[in-house]
C-alpha cells in the first residue's frame, strides 16, 4: 500500500472486514468497514470519511485515542478490536454483542429506544477487568477474544456456544 511507504509496519491484523496496523514508531492506523464500530475512530471522523454507501474507511487513518500508548500488538475479530500496550493496558473496542471486549457488558445490555447501541464501543476502551494480570499476547476470534499471561494462563470472553 502506497501510504505505508513513509509509515513503516511492525505489526498488522485483519478482521471480517477491517484492518489495523501499528507502525515501527507505534502509531496504530486502521480501514475498512465502520459498520461496527470495529476501526476505533470517533463517531464524526468515521461519519466524514465514509460517505459512501458502503460505509467504509478506505484509507488508513490513524487511532488517535491511543496515540499517548506504546501498542506492541493489535487483534481483529469480525466487528471488534483489541490492543495490547506495552505498559501492560488493554484496549478494546467495536460491538460487544456477545461479551468478546471484555468489559463487562453485552447484548444483555438492550435498553428500549436504544436497542443495542451499548454493546457499540466507538473507540479504544481500557479493559480494566485484566489488570492484575500480565498478558502477553491477545487474540481474536470472529465473536470472542482470548489472553495469553506471561505464565501460560489463557482467559478468554465472548461467545462460547461450541467450547
Amino acid at each position: 500500500m502506497e501510504y505505508f511507504r513513509s509509515h513503516k509496519i511492525q505489526q498488522v491484523s485483519c478482521g471480517g472486514l477491517h484492518t489495523i496496523a501499528v507502525t515501527k514508531d507505534n502509531k496504530v492506523y486502521c480501514w475498512g468497514s465502520t459498520e461496527g464500530g470495529q476501526l476505533g475512530l470517533p463517531l464524526q471522523v468515521i461519519q466524514k470519511l465514509s460517505r459512501t454507501e458502503e460505509n467504509a474507511v478506505k484509507l488508513p487513518q490513524q487511532i488517535v485515542s491511543l496515540s499517548d500508548q506504546v501498542v506492541t500488538q493489535v487483534a481483529c475479530g469480525e466487528t471488534h478490536s483489541l490492543a495490547l500496550c506495552k505498559n501492560g493496558s488493554i484496549f478494546g473496542w467495536g460491538m460487544s454483542l456477545y461479551g468478546q471486549l471484555g468489559l463487562g457488558f453485552s447484548s444483555d445490555s438492550f435498553e428500549p429506544g436504544l436497542g443495542m447501541e451499548k454493546s457499540k464501543v466507538m473507540e479504544p476502551r481500557k479493559i480494566e477487568s485484566l489488570n492484575d494480570e500480565t498478558i502477553s499476547k491477545i487474540y481474536c476470534g470472529s465473536t470472542f477474544s482470548l489472553f495469553l499471561t506471561n505464565n501460560g494462563e489463557l482467559y478468554g470472553c465472548g461467545m462460547n456456544d461450541l467450547g
